[in-house]
């Protein structure tokens, strides 16, 4: 079996816009287009923008501006390379569980069931 070489974004911890944007609204701070936030032990502030989209039917949702690239993203992973930063799930180079899995999906999770039961 070849050994993965890249994490998944599960594995690693995140920080989401909505999470901020909630945190923020609770305490009754004006949500500006940008945050300093807290990352790791040593309690580095990083600047990060935070652009609003209008939706279709109305209304604005909150986007985090990857400061590596400069995208859009849902959520910030910590930098793999150890320093002190945040960036975008393609700068950081994780990737997700489901787009490693190749066939037939439903034929992979009627095997891991049998497996599972067969355990028992």
């Amino acid at each position: 079996m070849r050994r993965r070489l890249r994490l998944y974004a599960t594995e690693v911890p995140a920080i989401s816009v909505s999470d901020v944007v909630r945190a923020l609204g609770a305490s009754g701070r004006p949500l500006d287009d940008e945050v300093a936030l807290h990352v790791g032990d040593a309690a580095v502030l990083v600047p990060v923008r935070i652009a609003w989209v209008r939706q279709h039917l109305g209304g604005r949702r909150p986007w985090f501006v990857c400061p590596v690239c400069g995208r859009r993203a849902g959520k910030l992973y910590p930098d793999p390379s150890g320093s002190p930063g945040l960036a975008c799930r393609r700068c950081c180079g994780y990737t997700y569980r489901s787009w490693r899995l190749s066939g037939n999906r439903s034929y992979q999770v009627a095997r891991r069931l049998l497996t599972t039961l067969s355990a028992i």
